[in-house]
């Protein structure tokens, strides 16, 4: 008896039935890495009349009601939008009218319980690493010796690695458990990053979640916080910022009362993306997440989501304005970004706060990247938020406070 469905167990779960997909989208990406080739997926079924007829991932986009001809006694659902309400309430309920009980929700099957396993293949089996690859064991040799800023980056890094590795999971309390690391959950505001502020911070964010992002980084920097570069290509989610951000009250440290921070604070909020180089591309629009499918010149490929622009740090930020720090969370494109903010990152030595697991080479490439653009950063690897697949790259130049960032 199988007590919790999860991608582990699917396969033994699913048996002789059907695996039927609901909802073209991001999560559905994840699934399907995480599924094949252990199940065969048939076809995925999307209300979006736009994405009907087209393809994810090399299947097949239907209309929902194909479900109707399904014997609904051998098949099985799996929901993969990440949002509850409504659209899952929506979808729950036309399953119910074609007689399909049988459903799995992605959101649910990725959250691990309690001291519980976290897969350290949360991505599918590309974040793997073979034994046999000689190149990619030469990488992580030389980044374990690049990681030395502290022991507990070359530990955390060490047990991931022997995860991938090995092909199983690592345990979750391994992050959890012990003193010397519980202090180390902050994400991207762990204390070694702040320990020296300057008098003027003008900081670069790449994606945001949403305007608590900026909230978030004004309460650590407080008035020092004098500029902020913020890149959200999500249109849904710019909109929404930008509305936040009108209303948005805050501390001013300086005069002791509560000012919108628009008056304290230059923030110029821009809807791109961040990549090397100006550019067209096309983007799929999460729920949880948002990220770059393909280029708008590429035509082997079928095209869908939005067209968006697409700029780099160096062509979009004031040449003249000393950036302190710069966070990247962008699904994918974060060594495409670092590589259009090299001229900015080689003239001021910013704070880099950059996430490792979107892809699976990110963990070594961005790395090397960093390191070899700019020795003098010192790396440190963190779990964002205790989550143990979901790594961060802290890069920070250690400077005497009160002296300029950059000779």
């Amino acid at each position: 008896m199988i007590d919790r469905i999860t991608y582990h167990n699917l396969k033994e779960y699913v048996g002789e039935k059907k695996l039927i997909l609901f909802g073209a989208g991001l999560a559905a990406s994840v699934a399907i890495n995480m599924i094949l080739p252990e199940l065969p997926i048939p076809y995925i079924c999307d209300n979006d009349s736009k994405k009907q007829g087209k393809k994810l991932l090399g299947i097949d986009i239907k209309h929902p009601r194909l479900l109707a001809s399904e014997n609904s006694d051998q098949i099985i659902v799996l929901i993969t939008i990440y949002d509850q309400q409504p659209s899952t309430a929506i979808v729950l309920q036309l399953l119910n009218d074609y007689g399909i009980s049988d459903i799995l929700l992605h959101r649910a099957m990725m959250q691990p319980e309690a001291g519980s396993k976290l897969p350290a293949n949360v991505f599918g089996e590309a974040f793997h690493i073979d034994t046999a690859d000689r190149d990619t064991l030469s990488k992580i040799a030389i980044l374990l010796n690049m990681v030395e800023a502290d022991g507990l980056s070359k530990e955390l890094l060490s047990a991931v690695i022997a995860a991938r590795l090995q092909k199983k999971s690592l345990d979750r309390d391994y992050i959890f458990n012990s003193d010397n690391r519980t202090s180390h959950n902050a994400g991207y505001f762990s204390c070694e990053l702040f320990d020296s502020l300057y008098d003027n911070e003008s900081i670069v964010l790449g994606g945001l979640e949403n305007s608590d992002d900026i909230r978030h980084f004004y309460n650590i920097l407080g008035s020092r916080l004098k500029k902020v570069y913020a890149f959200e290509a999500s249109k849904k989610e710019y909109e929404h910022i930008k509305i936040d951000l009108d209303y948005m009250q805050v501390m001013d440290y300086n005069e002791k009362l509560i000012r919108p921070i628009n008056e304290i604070t230059d923030i110029r909020l821009f809807p791109y993306a961040l990549l090397d180089k100006h550019s067209t591309m096309y983007f799929s629009d999460g729920v949880v997440s948002s990220a770059i499918e393909s280029s708008a010149t590429d035509s082997s490929v079928i095209k869908s989501g939005t067209e968006i622009t697409c700029v780099s740090i160096d062509d979009t930020v004031d040449a003249n304005e000393p950036i302190t720090l710069i966070k990247l969370d962008i699904e994918g494109s974060e060594l495409a970004a670092l590589q259009g903010a090299a001229k900015t990152i080689l003239k001021n030595k910013p704070r880099l706060l950059v996430c490792l697991y979107h892809r699976p080479d990110d963990l070594w490439e961005i790395p090397f990247f960093i390191k070899t653009l700019c020795p003098e950063y010192d790396l440190y690897i963190r779990p964002h938020h205790g989550m143990t697949t979901v790594l961060e790259l802290h890069a920070i130049v250690k400077s005497v406070p009160g002296e300029e960032q950059c000779p």
